[in-house]
This record gives C-alpha cells, structure tokens and sequence, in this order.
C-alpha cells in the first residue's frame, strides 16, 4: 500500500463511503454473522479480473492473492487465472444506493478510501486481511473460506505481521491474536491511530503511529518497553537491523532517525523527508526521499549513493537488487550494491496513483497499481520477469476507489 494512502485514511473516517461498497458485491449469496453487522460471501462472476497473459505464461500450483475495495482475490501465480475471490463489508448498504454510484465518480480528485480491505499477509496457509471497516479477518488460503473475524477498530491501513502463532495488527490499537481462532491475547492502547506495519525481532513489536510515536512492546504482554517522540506522524513501516530501529517522521516533522532497539535512545537523525518506505540489506540502508533513491550507512546516515526516481515509491530488496514501484505506474530495478539501473518497465501510467510494494516468488515479481485521478482506469496486478522487467501477465479489476495488496 502506498503512503499516499496512509497519509489520506488517517484523516477521514473509516465509513465515508458505506454507501458505494454494495456495488462491489453483486447479488452472491451473503453469510450474515450477527451481531458484528459484517457480511461476508463469495463474489459473483462479474467481479472477477480481466486476465492478459503471454501464450508463454503456464499455470502453477501458487497462488498469488490481492486486495481492491472489498474484494479478496486468489489467482494462479503463473497465468492469473482465478481461483477464488471473496467479499466482506458493513450491512448497512442497500441496493437503492446503487444509483448514486456513477455520481461519485464525476466528482473532481481522487476518491475518499473505501470501506473495504486495505493490506494482507499470508502465513501458514491462511490468509490474514485488515480492512477500513475496523476489522481483521482470517481466511483459507486454498478455498477462501472464512476462518475468524476480529474487530480491531478503527480504520486498519497496513498488513498484520504473524509470528509464532500470533497475529500483530496495528489500527487504532495495537493489537495481538491468537492466529487460529482470532481471540485477543492482548490491546495496547495508543493515543491515535497505527499507520505502519508491526515489526516483530526478538519478542519486542515495534510500530509506529499518526499520533508522533514510535512504540517498542513486550510481545507476550503488551506492556510497553519506550516509545520515541518523533515530532511528526509516522507512515512508514520501521526497519530493525544491527541493533538499531530506522523509521521516518511525515511532513509535519520530516526526519530519518535510527534509536538503539533495546532503549529507544536516539543514535542519530537527519532532515532527510522519508515518502517512501524503507529498505535494508547487507549492511546498508535504503531511502526514498524527494524523488531520490538513496543508500545510506546505517552507523551514521552518511550518503554512500544517490539515484533519481521521479515520484514516490515503495521498495523490495532481494538477490542484490532493489525493485522500486513508482506512483507514477514505473517498475525499476537496480543494482543495490552501486544504484546502477538493470532495467525499468512502465506500466499503466497514472495522474495520482497509488503502487503496491512488490513481491518476489521463483523469479517473478508481481506489483499493484491504481490511479486514483481518472475514475475509468482499473486496478491492475501485474506479473513481470524479475531478471528484465517483461510482463508474463496482468489481471485487471474495475474498482478504482480502493488501495491494492499483494502476497505472494
């Protein structure tokens, strides 16, 4: 997910758009669970992707799973055929709202978040989800089926984090769950809301928060081992490394910091603005900051290499090379030991898009896309060679007012 839409989701409430989601569903049959007044089912033909793929791209036995609106899809890995796709959202639409659809989209900017998923993780063959209606749900990663819903409050903008049995989620709490059924194992109550990823090394969850803070947890308790004031919102998941905890400050109070891991003291800092995540890998540190992609070294922050990229991104390490997927719908890659470039794709060229950080499975990357600006435009899940950027396929779904999720 990108940080465009973290910085967005934190200010509006969760349910601006309860009115618009029941479009996304169709008439499929709907599990009601009362009392949660959440309904959940699988999704009616007419939601599922528009596949394009190479005669070249062959079925396999993984599946890649992502996320638009209120829909969870499952798709075969090697030619994205559909395996299943499910729905889950608030009770509170009715049919009548369809017609009010079509004016929403006429309106000028990009849309208001939808009431619908917003990140996942997959671990152990489940499918774990956060949404903006306030919960998290487990589904099976082979059928879709659902396991177990949760309500963690709030708007949840950024993947649970599974260890050990545990599923860590940070909304408007940080929250821990036990992974097979979803019951609370404990809450820790935060000032405002969780816009990063939890961050689990050594039993201490580390996450950072829209309300200035940087949190450091006992992960068997919850109880609370320091926190940082960072004077600024934090959207970008925190990296641990070495010993020390990397995180960046928004635009209210930019700044780079890296705080011992055990104490939370401050090594060092810099006025560098971090808009994009964060990334490390043989002793360096990774960093998009004003359309930059820099390489710093993690003792001090001193700059060790620098190479332009035109917008905001979000970035994979793997195999010595960094892959960064712009906002603006470009694909690069480039050799993390120098910046040198191996090769850059486009692809769908957007007004104010939003990009997934990519993932990587047996040589193929698959990232996200969306533009937000031109309410035409699909969310497109792409599949490209990792070795030279050229799409094996692409699968495209006709719901623009979402955020896009991929696991591998």
């Amino acid at each position: 997910m990108s940080l465009t839409f973290k910085r967005l989701v934190a200010t509006i409430p969760s349910l601006m758009l309860a009115t618009i989601l029941l479009g996304a569903c169709g008439s499929s049959p709907q599990q009601y669970n009362q009392p949660t007044g959440i309904i959940t089912g699988r999704c009616s033909q007419q939601f599922a992707p528009v596949i394009k793929a190479k005669s070249t791209a062959q079925p396999s036995s993984r599946s890649v799973y992502f996320v638009s609106g209120v829909h969870l899809y499952a798709l075969d890995a090697g030619n994205g055929t559909m395996r299943w796709c499910m729905y889950a959202m608030h009770d509170n639409t009715h049919l009548s709202t369809l017609g009010e659809v079509s004016s929403l989209f006429t309106k000028q900017g990009p849309p208001p978040p939808p009431d619908g998923f917003s990140a996942l993780t997959v671990s152990n063959g489940v499918v774990y989800t956060c949404s903006m209606n306030g919960y998290t749900y487990a589904f099976n990663s082979a059928t879709g089926a659902l396991l177990w819903q949760h309500n963690t409050s709030g708007a949840n903008t950024s993947a649970p984090s599974v260890v050990d049995g545990i599923v860590y989620v940070g909304s408007g709490n940080i929250y821990a769950l036990n992974a097979q059924d979803g019951s609370e194992r404990w809450k820790y109550q935060t000032p405002d809301v969780v816009t990063s990823s939890p961050v689990i090394v050594n039993h201490v969850l580390y996450a950072g928060s829209y309300g200035d803070r940087v949190y450091a947890l006992n992960t068997a308790s919850g109880a609370v081992i320091w926190q940082y004031n960072t004077g600024g919102r934090v959207y970008v998941d925190p990296i641990v490394a070495g010993g020390n905890v990397f995180f960046g400050s928004g635009d209210d109070g930019p700044s780079l910091y890296a705080v011992n891991a055990q104490t939370g003291k401050l090594i060092w800092s810099n006025g560098m603005r971090v808009d994009s995540s964060l990334a490390f890998a043989n002793g360096v540190l990774y960093v998009g900051s004003d359309n930059y992609l820099y390489a710093l070294n993690p003792q001090n922050g001193a700059m060790l290499w620098r190479r332009a990229v035109p917008t905001t991104f979000n970035t994979l390490i793997a195999n010595g090379t960094l892959y960064a997927a712009s906002s603006s719908g470009d694909m690069y890659a480039f050799n993390a030991s120098d910046g040198a470039p191996l090769w850059h794709t486009t692809l769908n060229r957007m007004s104010a898009g939003e990009t997934t950080t990519p993932v990587l499975m047996n040589g193929e990357l698959y990232v996200a896309t969306l533009d937000e600006g031109t309410s035409t435009s699909p969310a497109i899940l792409y599949a490209l060679n990792a070795s030279n950027g050229s799409e094996d396929w692409n699968a495209s779904v006709n719901w623009n007012v979402s955020s896009i999720g991929v696991a591998a």
